[in-house]
């Protein structure tokens, strides 16, 4: 027999082997799961799902963390479990009738072609001793009071950290306007530098923290490709011009624009790879390439390829960074954030079903490349996500007050309701300040505010009872409250007491933004109100150069953008204009697309509608 015919034998073999170990598998009266090194489920057997009410396709591919509320502990004992050893431990498994099962399961690492599969496999314990159930009731008690005093102290240390961050960050970005010398303007910088650094590394705690007890949920909708791209690049505008890098963005042609994904976990991954890559790049440039692989009907496989051309990675070092992003535990260390910021995208990556790859050469630059599963979403029956939910420029909930709108921002940290009222100075907006309820109950009543900025952490006093308190009055229910905090939430656990959320610290740039969504200035008084990176291209916006340019496919996007009031119009024009711009080498035309699409992103109606009404002339001419 040939050497071939043996080794084709021989694979024909362990195929057949492993469909009998399947089908074994499948056919267990006792709950089992097959799992993956990193933690992924691979496949469950028909008792485990019948037993949980779950079907396969809920969590399969998903990763260890889906199975918490029903299996708690597992994704621990998965990290715990080491080489060819097996692991027993005993655990509580809540049926689909929310009935508590005491189940002994064992874990088992086999190997298959090169990779590493566990197998779990349980074993009902319906006759526990008094005792035995009573010691594995106290260690669940013990383990779940842990966990609480965990999260809570995590909490705390970050709302604790975060809220002087926001006066530190918010000061250095006032003194940086207020005209500096050079020596000065290096120190606000560095102390602006290492703020933001801090924050990042804050960031990724907490939610490797979230991680770690199964509280990071994939939430999928209809998001806009080009969008999530554009927000996660637009944070490193700065950066990328401080130190002088050019920064290309490339989409594959052809590519859907609408997906469901999870949008804000794959923007976060995109986010913290963009950063590695800035970091460690002192010159040349960062490309951010993205192309995807249909993998069946309205199906795709998305790779997002980050490259620098930085200082690159030795065959140790990437080695170390492989086996980092195959570990199933979070224990690492934070050494300069960057190594916790990578292990976030790998286990942001594993969550949504994907991965992350590496290539790099010392001295030459690194390339990081995300891959994930998604589904085409129907562009015209989908919502888009974020900025883009069907919002119209002219009909934005916001209160017109003429020249006086006033503001109440409510915090019993003077420095941050301080920084407020300093940077709306020389603005129509008049600051009230209020350190506590009665102060701001009392404010509410007799100035009746446009907009109440409130931190959720009085001393004293929650700001949700305060908000409740102004939602039953009928004098203040009607006046919008922006809820600011250091804890780590979301809008929607918010509503309906709170209309929009600050999460501190917030850049100077976020609190303009979101005090444009509520109060509308009129402009003929709002002429010093400008600040100094508000739209700096339309401050006097060039147009002969557009007019030369203008051809029938802008006229159309902005014909579409000015009758349809709609934010995703907006974004469109915007693309197009800096499409058009690059190709014909019209950098005023470039500017004011990349204009428009910061404004529609950050839903920024009034910078909407300042593009729309510089192009007027121009459209009304063809």
């Amino acid at each position: 027999m040939s050497e071939d015919s043996q080794r084709s034998g021989v694979t024909e073999q362990s195929f057949h082997d492993w469909d009998a170990v399947l089908n074994i598998f499948a056919a267990l009266s006792t709950c089992a799961l097959l799992l993956d090194r990193s933690g992924i489920i691979r496949a469950a057997n028909r008792t485990f799902l019948d037993t949980v009410g779950l079907s396969s396709d809920e969590i399969e591919n998903q990763p260890a963390e889906i199975l918490e509320p029903y299996l708690a502990g597992l994704k621990e004992q998965l990290a715990e479990l080491r080489g060819d050893d097996s692991r027993t431990f005993h655990a509580r498994l809540t049926d689909k009738n929310g009935k508590a099962l005491f189940v002994e399961f064992t874990l088992v690492q086999i190997e298959r072609q090169g990779s590493s599969l566990v197998v779990c496999i349980g074993r009902n314990l319906q006759k526990l001793t008094g005792c035995q159930e009573a010691a594995l009731r106290r260690t669940e008690q013990q383990l779940m009071a842990a966990n609480r005093l965990k999260r809570k102290f995590i909490a705390n240390i970050n709302h604790a950290i975060r809220t002087p961050m926001n006066a530190i960050i918010g000061y250095a970005e006032i003194l940086a306007e207020s005209g500096l010398n050079e020596q000065q303007q290096r120190f606000v910088s560095t102390i602006r530098k290492n703020g933001t650094a801090l924050v990042s590394i804050i960031n990724d705690v907490m939610e490797l923290s979230k991680l770690e007890t199964g509280n990071v949920k994939v939430l999928k909708s209809a998001a806009n490709l080009h969008a999530v791209i554009e927000q996660a690049a637009d944070m490193f505008a700065d950066q990328l011009r401080a130190k002088k890098l050019e920064f290309l963005c490339a989409v594959e042609p052809g590519l859907p624009e609408m997906y469901v994904m999870d949008a804000d976990h794959c923007r976060q991954v995109l986010i913290n790879l963009i950063s590695n890559a800035v970091k460690f790049t002192e010159k040349g440039k960062v490309c951010l390439t993205v192309t995807g692989t249909e993998a069946g009907p309205d199906c795709w496989e998305l790779s997002f390829q980050v490259a620098d051309t930085g200082i690159g990675m030795s065959i140790g070092e990437q080695q170390g960074l492989i086996e980092l992003f195959e570990q199933q535990d979070v224990q690492v260390s934070i050494d300069d954030g960057t190594r916790l910021g990578l292990t976030l995208c790998a286990r942001l990556a594993r969550m949504m079903g994907g991965s992350i790859r590496l290539e790099s050469i010392l001295g030459q630059g690194t390339a990081f490349t995300f891959i994930m599963p998604v589904q085409a979403a129907d562009k015209a029956g989908s919502r888009p996500e974020d900025g883009f939910a069907g919002q119209s420029c002219g009909l934005l909930a916001a209160r017109e007050k003429g020249t006086n709108p006033v503001m109440l921002v409510v915090d019993d940290m003077p420095e941050m309701s301080h920084l407020v009222k300093i940077y709306f100075t020389n603005s129509p907006i008049k600051v009230l300040e209020a350190a506590g309820p009665d102060e701001c109950l009392a404010l509410a009543l007799s100035e009746q505010p446009d907009l109440i900025l409130m931190d959720l952490n009085l001393a004293g006093a929650d700001g949700r009872d305060l908000a409740q308190q102004l939602k039953e009055d009928q004098r203040t229910a009607q006046i919008p409250i922006v809820a600011m905090t250091g804890f780590m939430l979301d809008k929607d656990s918010l509503t309906p007491l709170f209309d929009d959320l600050l999460a501190k610290p917030f850049h100077l740039q976020e609190l303009q933004r979101v005090v444009d969504r509520y109060i509308q200035i009129d402009q003929n008084s709002a002429v010093e109100t400008v600040h100094p990176w508000h739209s700096p291209s339309l401050l006097v916006p060039n147009l002969s150069p557009i007019r030369a340019v203008w051809d029938s496919g802008l006229q159309a996007a902005y014909a579409q953008a000015q009758m349809s009031g709609n934010l995703e119009d907006a974004f469109a024009l915007g693309r197009s204009m800096e499409d058009c711009g690059r190709k014909t080498g019209t950098t005023e035309l470039t500017a004011m697309g990349k204009d428009m699409k910061r404004f529609a992103l950050d839903i920024d109606i009034r910078g909407v509608e300042q593009v729309l009404t510089a192009l007027r002339s121009v459209a009304e001419e063809k």
